[in-house]
């Protein structure tokens, strides 16, 4: 499996053996924790642990080891202190093509300019007034918005043809769209619970359906990216993500827990997360 391992022992030789070079690297550090002691509970030298031994004594092994998740990533994005990229690696905590991620991605699809909002302020964030919220969000229920996604992601995947995921996820912060348009589409979804999802997920699924209406063979392994976030983390309620859509959850922890596991339940924080990621799949 991508960037799996496998730990292995014949006669007096030890086989550590991976799919890549990255995966022999997870061997390797799989070796060391499961087999000789050796952590690493926080980035630099105070984070290592190695228990002394005399004698190292290798029993009879055949261990193969393939990741639960596709991909992961973002174990270190709250500081990237010194230490920490070889703290992720040392872990085997990156998982996965790189390409899978993304973070707030309006500006790839529309940047918002004076001139741009000058010549054309339907396409941005305004308040139910008509007013210019002026913060880079964009007004995902005009349909120019959706036509002019569609050929970024297009072009995104023509130029990069080894990427898997183009993020269509709003900027951080607020200031979302409340102009005629967005309030009518989600007055049409019929969803009032004080998160946009559905309307962003509407959004998403269109521009998924607009590459397949472009060439369905070509952008067929190609991936919408979708943030779960903010006011947007709960899972839709009426719209249905498109298969072609990837969600990615986020565990920011302002809002959990980084110290216990992600469901357990004596944890109120992370098992509202749990919650989460379970309706969401």
């Amino acid at each position: 499996g991508l960037d799996g391992y496998l730990i292995q022992t014949e006669g007096h030789d030890l086989i550590l053996l991976g799919d890549s070079d990255k995966g022999s690297l997870n061997a390797i550090y799989g070796f060391l924790e499961d087999h000789l002691h050796v952590r690493w509970f926080m980035p630099g030298d105070l984070g290592e642990d190695v228990l002394p031994q005399q004698t190292i004594r290798i029993p009879h092994l055949r261990e193969r080891h393939t990741p639960d998740f596709f991909a992961v990533h973002g174990l270190i994005w709250s500081g990237h202190t010194r230490g920490a990229p070889d703290w992720q690696r040392r872990n085997r905590a990156s998982i996965g093509p790189p390409d899978y991620f993304f973070g707030h991605s309006f500006h790839h699809i529309l940047v918002e300019t004076p001139e741009l909002r000058a010549k054309h302020p339907d396409w941005f964030a305004r308040d139910a007034k008509g007013n210019s919220k002026r913060s880079g969000q964009l007004c995902t229920s005009h349909p120019e918005v959706v036509a002019i996604a569609i050929r970024k992601a297009a072009l995104f995947f023509d130029r990069k043809p080894e990427a898997a995921t183009f993020g269509v996820s709003p900027e951080d912060g607020g200031g979302f769209c409340q102009d005629w348009r967005c309030q009518a589409l989600d007055e049409e979804i019929g969803v009032d619970n004080g998160f946009i999802t559905d309307r962003f997920m509407y959004f998403a699924n269109q521009i998924a359906q607009g590459l397949r209406e472009l060439d369905a063979v070509k952008y067929a392994d190609k991936r919408i990216g979708f943030l779960a976030y903010h006011n947007y983390i709960n899972p839709p309620e009426k719209i249905v993500p498109d298969p072609m859509v990837t969600v990615v959850m986020t565990h920011m922890h302002w809002s959990y827990c980084d110290v216990h596991d992600m469901d357990d339940p004596r944890c109120p924080s992370n098992k509202g997360f749990s919650r989460r990621l379970q309706r969401w799949q």
